[in-house]
């Protein structure tokens, strides 16, 4: 009986980690939605940075979740790259 290799076993989870990756780089897309509207190209200096002050919290989430989309994306590239 043949044991698998790291690689194999690591393969598995290759599909997973681009789903989860999908899922983590579509939330931060509803998330800016979600925010608020954004100033329009017309908005002054001020009123821009009120507009980040408001939707920190908001913004700082998406961008970790984009993060975290990012860490799970290229393990599964590398895993079936490497396959």
């Amino acid at each position: 009986m043949a044991v698998p290799s790291r690689s194999d076993r690591l393969e598995r989870f290759a599909p997973l980690a681009g789903t989860v990756a999908v899922v983590f780089f579509v939330i931060p897309f509803l998330l800016f939605e979600v925010a608020g509207d954004p100033p329009g190209d017309d908005a002054t200096g001020e009123e821009i940075l009120a507009y980040l002050r408001d939707d920190r919290a908001s913004i700082l989430i998406g961008l970790w979740m984009f993060f975290l989309g990012l860490v799970f994306y290229a393990p599964g590239g590398i895993w079936t790259a490497w396959g």
